[in-house]
């Protein structure tokens, strides 16, 4: 059974026949989650730049679920229960039931077409032709209620440790070009490893982290800090990319 909060779930009750209910609650912000409360468990949810949810933290810090998204929202990487959170591109749910059909309030998304499977309900009005047609860059774009798409991409505040900043001018960056590039589209993913005595906090990390650039000039900046990770060699004319990095539009 669902309880909603107006237009976000706020309660998953699971009958457990003569045991006790399970109840799950949700906490969100605006459409996006951030945490999940469970059988006196409490889960952070880290999502990414315009919503979607690409982690989840217990309250030891361990890494409980993870994931990344293609350009359709289907989960790809994933480490964990698939439904052990179930949100995935901003205002959708995924049916356990029905792998790969997310619940969009109005509409049901199929994301394996990266379309809906019914009309947009004024047709032609919508201003879309296809009329089964998601939002044009789901990249930045978001549909809440499967009736109407919005630009929901919010400017990344990447943080620079003294490690990366001594690097800057050697391998001809500067600050503001970093800046530019962390706020254009993923071109990858990667993940953040450091160790505790890498990182300027002195507690290591085991977080997604997306790529930004090409595999000569690129950065890689942690998706739960915001911390650059690395940096490429622009002056170095045989630097080799990370090969942790998974670039999007490589076979």
């Amino acid at each position: 059974m669902y309880i909603w909060d107006k237009n976000v779930l706020l309660h998953e009750i699971k009958k457990e026949g003569k045991q006790k209910d399970e109840i799950t609650t949700w906490v969100f912000e605006g459409f996006t989650p951030t945490a999940k409360l469970v059988n006196g468990k409490a889960y952070s949810i880290i999502s990414d730049h315009i919503g979607r949810p690409i982690q989840a933290i217990d309250d030891n810090g361990e890494l409980v679920w993870s994931c990344d998204y293609d350009i359709y929202g289907r989960l790809k990487k994933l480490k964990g229960e698939r439904t052990f959170i179930p949100f995935r591109q901003v205002g959708q749910i995924e049916d356990a039931e029905l792998e790969g059909l997310y619940y969009n309030r109005y509409r049901w998304y199929n994301s394996e077409t990266g379309t809906y499977i019914s009309q947009d309900p004024i047709g032609l009005a919508g201003g879309n032709p296809t009329i089964y047609g998601y939002v044009k860059d789901p990249n930045s774009w978001i549909d809440v209620f499967g009736l109407n798409c919005e630009n929901n991409k919010k400017e990344r505040e990447i943080n620079i440790d003294d490690k990366i900043r001594s690097q800057m001018e050697g391998r001809g960056w500067s600050e503001e070009e970093i800046r530019l590039l962390a706020n254009t589209n993923a071109t990858g993913s990667s993940i953040d490893k450091r160790r505790p005595n890498k990182t300027s906090d002195g507690l290591g990390r085991n977080d997604t982290a997306s790529v930004f650039g090409n595999d000569t000039t690129y950065i890689i900046v942690n998706d739960r800090t915001n911390e650059v990770v690395q940096i490429s060699d622009k002056n170095d004319t045989n630097w080799i990319a990370d090969s942790r990095i998974n670039w999007f539009n490589k076979s």
